[in-house]
This record gives structure tokens, sequence and C-alpha cells, in this order.
């Protein structure tokens, strides 16, 4: 685990990234999913989960001005429908859900499950 802080007894953890469509050149986006998920690989057997999240297109100053061209037919979300998603990843362990890209708008379809907080 070449640049991990070694844990003697804990063995418990979370390494997350939000992955944004427009904001990187298409290789560096693949780089950066290869990257997560060789991490997710690494460090699967000490109990920790590495996910990558792709919150889609979400309403933010960049967007709203339509710097990306091709992008305008794809509706923009709030930034707070990405919330769930990003807290129940935060909550997954390597023994229940690690090493995925996993697309904010298929949680609680094809992964993730939908709590009701009180």
């Amino acid at each position: 685990m070449h640049g991990l802080r070694r844990t003697e007894h804990r063995h418990l953890g979370i390494a997350a990234g939000i992955l944004t469509c427009a904001s990187e050149p298409i290789t560096s986006k693949a780089a950066l999913e290869r990257m997560f998920l060789s991490l997710a690989d690494e460090v699967r057997p000490h109990g920790i989960a590495v996910n990558l999240l792709s919150p889609g297109r979400i309403d933010t100053w960049m967007n709203r001005r339509g710097d990306w061209p091709g992008a305008a037919h794809i509706p923009m979300e709030q930034p707070d429908v990405v919330v769930p998603a990003a807290v129940w990843l935060a909550g997954q362990t390597a023994a229940t859900f690690t090493g995925r890209i996993a697309e904010r708008a298929d949680f609680g379809r094809t992964w993730g499950a939908i709590t009701t907080v009180r």
C-alpha cells in the first residue's frame, strides 16, 4: 500500500471521488477512473471501500454559462440531489460496495438504497 498510512488494528474506511463529465478531458477522466478502480483492488483486503460517484450534469455557475458545447440538451439537476447517493456511498465497506463507478441517476435502481431520514 504505497502512499497509504498503515493502520494496525482499524481495517475500516472509505475513499470516494466525485467524477464530473465536463471538467476533465476524456483521457484524464479515464485515468482517474482506472486509478480509483486500481486503488479499490489494492485496499479491499484492508476493509476500505473505494468508489467514484458520477453526479450527472449539476446546476453550477459554469454549467449555467453554457461553456460546454453539446451539453445543452442534458437537463441540469440541483446540487442537493447528489447528497443521498454520496451519503450512502460513505456508509459502505469493502465487503458491501467497492470498486464501482456509480451513476447518481441510477441510485436506488441499480445500486444503493433510498432510506428516509426522520
